[in-house]
């Protein structure tokens, strides 16, 4: 029997860009850890503390989540 193995990339900028920013990036962290083989994550600028911060998705986590768990 052939097994198909297919391996998703993902090239950053998760965050950022536009609503729903929190669950786009926990979602994708989910499909990682359940697919650590095939799913590979490539980290973009807005995933960097100083351009999420300037950007808004440091506010939308403090916001949603509450000043010690967002940070």
């Amino acid at each position: 029997m052939t097994f198909l193995y297919i391996d998703y990339l993902f090239l950053g900028d998760y965050v950022d860009r536009r609503q729903h920013s929190l669950e786009t990036i926990t979602l994708l962290l989910a499909l990682k850890i359940e697919y650590p083989h095939n799913i590979h994550l490539i980290r973009g600028n807005h995933e960097a503390t100083d351009i999420n911060a300037l950007f808004g998705f440091r506010t939308e986590c403090i916001e949603r989540k509450g000043e010690q768990d967002g940070i």
